[in-house]
């Protein structure tokens, strides 16, 4: 705005006056704009990590209830295998 008027030969001290508080304006509106843009998106990434987090420690108890799960059928099956040697042993079979 101020090169046209710069252009054009039509700037006056209060016209550059003008056009300055009007950029200043205009600049502190556009900050005031973004300012509650960040906030707002400041927010929502502190939710965000806060979800993670939480999802994080959920998923780490989850497998652990699935390890101690494994690690119970796998002590269960075991047995059972050494109980089925056993019986197969007691058979007289001859093929084992």
């Amino acid at each position: 705005m101020r090169d046209r008027y710069l252009k054009n030969d039509k700037l006056t001290p209060k016209r550059d006056l003008f056009i300055w508080v009007k950029e200043i304006n205009n600049l502190t509106s556009d900050i005031k704009y973004s300012l509650e843009r960040v906030t707002t998106l400041i927010a929502t990434l502190k939710k965000l990590r806060e979800d993670c987090v939480r999802t994080g420690e959920d998923l780490e108890a989850c497998l652990d209830r699935i390890e101690v799960g494994l690690k119970k059928r796998i002590a269960e099956k075991k047995i059972k295998i050494k109980n089925l040697e056993e019986q197969i042993k007691n058979a007289g079979c001859s093929w084992w």
